[in-house]
């Protein structure tokens, strides 16, 4: 049984191996000196025995595609003047040859076989008028994938390889489809439209330009982003720096302090900027105070009484640097929460902790992660300075906004003095 399934098997793969064999053998190989001339050769053309300049033996083309071919050749030699011949067809001339195959010469490619083939007809047929050179010849050789449209010196002026080249694009797509009479028709169109004055225009190729805007805007959307989270570190550890003298100053003159900043906005006290001494000894300049003061009667840190006195250059008798430490470091994560953390505030906020705040392994990560990153190293509405919960964390969320290096209060009410309670009582 099994040797009667093999036996049958067997056969069946040498006849379909023979049938593909037979169909193979059935496609003519043309060589370009048998290829008929349909002025002479009638009956060869596939054009029913009449004079023509299309040659299409294997009748690829339908009749009535040939037909209405044939018409389009005949306008384009009626209604286009090359400028040399005379008479009613004085136009240009263009001939077409459609096959299967061609037959390829050993060493040769199948670009130059194709060259060779379309002049080779050109100059046979005669396509053009004698001494004028006002012809061109459209070669379709479909198995071998090639068109080849040869021209005459007088029509080359006009059907230049450039205008070739974009008819060739265009026919692309329904060769593609194997759609050879559109194909042809198409490109008689074309090259009739080309003879008669009009310059082709390459395609305009929408989806490659939005591409490629589409890449530059996220290229500089990308570069802009990094630019600004690079400009919002270095001034994040401006500050941080800023508030680490502050700091190493008031531990070494508690008695003759005089803070170089202002708490609020975390910017240098300049010679021009007007500064406020509350009796308690914390100095602020004079627009973050004022601003303040319009809803309350406490200093924002130690939360005594606004009893202030112009500055006038003294520094205060006795300073206690941590709740103004702390105040500071949770003004400068609000400030830049991609880059500072409640953890951080919390570490250097601390009696013990005594060194560089710039160069704590964890604020060099942090900056390595928000300066580099393009999503969530911004830290939009994250954590420590949403005003979620935790002791502490919402003590001063959302509160100041920068304008003019000056922050203003946005919502007061979260202020109130339960909330400035919780950051006294912890450093009681």
């Amino acid at each position: 049984m099994a040797e009667v399934f093999g036996r049958r098997v067997a056969f069946l793969v040498v006849f379909v191996a023979l049938c593909f064999f037979d169909e193979g053998s059935s496609i003519q190989e043309w060589r370009r000196e048998d290829f008929p001339n349909p002025t002479r050769d009638l009956g060869a053309c596939g054009r029913q025995g009449r004079v023509s300049w299309i040659c299409d033996p294997e009748k690829i083309l339908s009749s009535k595609t040939a037909n209405k071919i044939e018409e389009l050749l005949h306008s384009v030699g009626k209604n286009t003047a090359s400028g040399c011949s005379s008479g009613e067809n004085a136009g240009f001339q263009i001939g077409v040859a459609v096959l299967n195959r061609m037959r390829r010469i050993p060493g040769e490619s199948v670009e130059e076989t194709t060259e060779k083939f379309a002049k080779h007809l050109h100059d046979r047929w005669g396509v053009g008028h004698a001494g004028c050179d006002d012809g061109a010849m459209l070669l379709l050789s479909i198995l071998d994938r090639q068109v080849y449209v040869s021209t005459g010196k007088r029509a080359m002026i006009l059907l230049s390889d450039d205008q070739i080249d974009i008819i060739i694009e265009e026919l692309k797509p329904h060769l593609q489809r194997k759609d050879y009479e559109q194909s042809v028709e198409l490109a008689v169109v074309r090259m009739g439209e080309v003879f008669s004055g009009k310059v082709l225009q390459r395609p305009f190729n929408y989806g490659l330009i939005i591409f490629c805007v589409l890449f530059i805007v996220i290229v500089g959307v990308g570069l802009y982003i990094s630019h600004q989270q690079e400009q919002e570190r270095k001034k994040c550890a401006t500050k941080l720096k800023r508030i680490q003298e502050e700091r190493d100053r008031a531990k070494q003159n508690q008695k003759s302090y005089e803070s170089k900043s202002c708490p609020i906005c975390l910017e240098e006290f300049q010679p021009e900027t007007r500064t406020k001494l509350l009796a308690c000894g914390h100095k602020y300049c004079e627009p973050c105070l004022t601003k303040w003061l319009e809803d309350h009667a406490t200093c924002p840190i130690c939360r005594q009484s606004a009893d202030r006195h112009d500055d006038e250059g003294g520094a205060c008798r006795t300073y206690d640097i941590i709740p103004d430490l702390q105040f500071r470091l949770m003004m400068l994560q609000l400030q830049h929460p991609s880059f500072i953390t409640r953890t951080m505030v919390d570490r250097w906020g601390s009696n013990s902790f005594t060194g560089s705040f710039v160069s704590d392994p964890i604020f060099v990560r942090s900056s390595m992660v928000g300066g580099g990153s393009f999503g969530s190293g911004r830290g939009f509405g994250g954590g420590g300075s949403s005003g979620g919960g935790g002791s502490g964390s919402s003590c001063i969320p959302r509160v100041f906004t920068k304008s003019a290096q000056v922050y203003s209060i946005l919502n007061a009410e979260m202020l109130n003095s339960r909330t400035m309670e919780c950051v006294c009582q912890e450093r009681e």
